[in-house]
C-alpha cells in the first residue's frame, strides 16, 4: 500500500532564530500594510508589520529581531485615533484621504517599550512612531534615556501634553468637553476628584489600545468583552435591557453573567 504524498515548498530560507528586540529606538521598514476589521468590534483598522532594520545610530543590527506590529483605527472619530495621526504624520501623508498602502517598504523610526505576551513573557510593543531620521534619543545619551523612562512612567497624560495637576476646575471641565470624555462632574466633586475621574477614563482608553494591538496575534478566547470600549459595553447592556451603570469591570462581569444566565 503506497503512502499518501503531502508535498510542501522549500523551507531552507525560512528564518527561525528571531528574538525579541530590547527596549529602545530603531529604524524600521513597513514590510506589510493591510486593512482589516477588528475581530471583536468589526471596527475598520490598519495593521502594519514592521521589520527592524538598524539601531538608533543607523548601524546594522547584529541580531535578527522579531517583527513588531502596529494597529490604528481608520475612523478619525475613534477614541484611539491619535495612533492613526501618529502614523500619518510619521510618513508625511496628507491629513485627510491619504493612502496608507503607499507606506509599504518605507522606513520610519520606532520607539519600543516593554510589554508581555499572553503567557507573561517579554515582548516589546511600539510606543511611538517617528519620522525617518528623527532621533529623540540614543543609547549613548544617558540623560535622554532617563527622560524617556520618565515619560513612559508618567503615562498617557504626559504623552498627550496634559498636566491635570496644573489645571483649574474650569480648565478640567473644558478639557472633558473638548476631548469628549465620558466623565460626569458633580457639584460635590473636589478638583482632585475630577482629576481622578479623568485619569481613570484615560487609563481605560489605553487598555483598549493595547487590547486592539494584541487581538490579531493571539487566539480568540471566550467572549472578548474586555476588548470593548465602555460605551460599547453600555450599549450592549442597554440593548439587553440591563443596568449599564458602573466601571468597565462591572459592565463586563454583568454581560458575562447574563450570557451564563446568572444574575450579578
Amino acid at each position: 500500500m503506497c503512502a499518501k504524498v503531502i508535498k510542501y515548498g522549500d523551507v531552507s530560507g525560512v528564518e527561525t532564530d528571531f528574538v525579541h528586540a530590547p527596549v529602545g529606538l530603531y529604524h524600521a521598514k513597513a514590510a506589510e500594510v493591510a486593512a482589516r476589521n477588528s475581530n471583536n468590534t468589526d471596527e475598520p483598522m490598519v495593521e502594519v508589520r514592521f521589520e527592524l532594520t538598524k539601531d538608533a545610530d543607523g548601524k546594522k543590527l547584529k541580531k535578527n529581531y522579531a517583527n513588531v506590529w502596529y494597529y490604528a483605527p481608520l475612523d478619525p472619530e475613534a477614541s484611539w485615533a491619535r495612533r492613526l495621526k501618529e502614523l500619518v504624520v510619521a510618513y508625511g501623508l496628507k491629513a485627510s484621504g491619504g493612502n496608507l498602502a503607499t507606506i509599504q517598504g518605507k522606513e520610519v523610526m520606532l520607539r519600543l517599550k516593554e510589554d508581555t505576551d499572553q503567557d507573561g513573557e517579554y515582548r516589546p510593543r511600539i510606543a511611538k512612531i517617528l519620522k525617518a531620521g528623527e532621533v529623540e534619543a540614543t543609547a549613548a545619551e544617558e540623560e535622554e534615556d532617563e527622560e524617556v523612562e520618565e515619560e513612559e512612567e508618567e503615562g498617557e497624560e504626559e504623552e498627550e501634553g496634559v498636566d491635570l495637576d496644573e489645571m483649574s476646575r474650569d480648565e478640567l471641565k473644558a478639557f472633558i468637553k473638548e476631548e469628549e470624555l465620558e466623565v460626569k462632574v458633580l457639584k460635590s466633586d473636589s478638583d482632585d476628584d475630577i482629576r481622578a475621574k479623568i485619569s481613570e477614563f484615560l487609563e481605560d482608553e489605553e487598555e483598549e489600545e493595547e487590547e486592539a494591538e494584541e487581538e490579531a496575534e493571539e487566539e480568540d478566547e471566550g467572549d472578548n468583552y474586555d476588548t470593548l470600549s465602555v460605551a460599547e459595553l453600555k450599549q450592549e447592556l442597554e440593548d439587553r435591557e440591563l443596568n449599564n451603570k458602573g466601571t468597565k469591570k462591572v459592565l463586563v462581569a454583568r454581560l458575562r453573567a447574563d450570557d451564563a444566565e446568572e444574575p450579578v
